[in-house]
């Protein structure tokens, strides 16, 4: 996954961060990939 933050937006790029980890642990973005591409690209 990939995604476009200015460098100087440390503030932002950590609570994406953040949120994308949080997600990935709960099992969201597997649930996510196989609904929306038939497989798991999350990892």
């Amino acid at each position: 996954m990939g995604y476009n933050v200015e460098k100087s937006n440390k503030e932002l790029l950590i609570k994406i961060n953040f949120a994308l980890n949080k997600l990935n642990k709960e099992g969201a973005l597997s649930e996510i990939s196989l609904k929306y591409f038939d497989k798991d690209i999350s990892k």
